[in-house]
């Protein structure tokens, strides 16, 4: 037997589910089931925008930090050469 037959032939939503009777099952309305689902959805996705946006505003923060420590070492690598150049033009 193949095993993707198999794995066709099983009912996940029974899997996901926890055991309950046959009467239980039928007391909880599919309307009820899909407003649930709706909103566990809507709130996985809040949950998923909040992480999403302060994920990527540190690595923005992190960007803008080594930004301006490259400003701070291009402006020393200026000043030294424009020192160099100075002292070199100065002792000739």
């Amino acid at each position: 037997m193949d095993p993707r037959e198999v794995l066709l032939g099983i009912d996940l939503d029974e899997l996901a589910e926890p055991k309950r009777s046959a009467r239980s099952r039928r007391s909880v309305s599919n309307a009820q089931k899909r407003e649930n689902d709706d909103v566990d959805l809507v709130e996985q996705v809040k949950q998923l925008r909040r992480t999403v946006e302060h994920d990527h505003d540190q690595r923005l923060r992190g960007i803008e930090i080594n930004i301006r420590w490259l400003m701070v070492l291009v402006g020393g690598e200026v000043l030294a050469i424009v020192g160099f150049a100075l002292s070199s033009v100065a002792s000739v």
